[in-house]
């Protein structure tokens, strides 16, 4: 027993995010909306950069016309980008102020909120010339997959 704790206090806890792959096209079928986007800000962390939590958002300028775009009963706050605090919580924690991106990601039902994460959220910037095909030719999500797209966390 003692030897396990001493294991224990040596090695700690750590947290980690975990995904099962999925292709561009997986991601844009299983997305409520894909994008452009201008980003305005830094990631703003509240409760500090310490905090661990869901809450983290970027202010964002959303282009003028979405490529797709969840209908829902609740409004859509189209001016910050949520994501995780931070990687371990499958966090995009990368995007920078001042540059375009091409986004695809989640709204909360009840809260509107646009979100992100490393797993189910594709981000890419500019060029976006590789993308106009795909604007004008989206994926057929009537043959994508439908494997699981929930992050796994593994504690260990």
């Amino acid at each position: 027993m003692l030897k396990l704790a001493i294991l224990l206090t040596l090695f700690g806890t750590s947290w980690a995010c975990s995904c099962f792959p999925m292709s561009n096209d997986k991601k844009f079928c299983e997305a409520d909306f894909v994008m452009k986007i201008k980003v305005k800000s830094d990631l703003i962390i509240p409760g500090g950069r310490n905090a661990q939590n869901f809450d983290a958002y970027y202010r964002i300028r959303a282009g003028r016309r979405p490529w797709k775009m969840l209908t829902t009963n609740t409004p859509i706050k189209l001016r910050r980008l949520y994501t995780g605090s931070n990687s371990a919580l499958c966090g995009v924690t990368s995007l920078r102020k001042g540059t375009m991106y091409l986004i695809a990601g989640n709204i909360n039902p009840s809260s509107g909120r646009l979100q992100i994460n490393s797993c189910s959220s594709f981000v890419r910037t500019k060029p976006f010339q590789s993308y106009r095909y795909w604007k004008r030719n989206p994926p057929n999500c009537d043959n994508v997959s439908s494997s699981t797209t929930t992050p796994n966390f593994f504690f260990g």
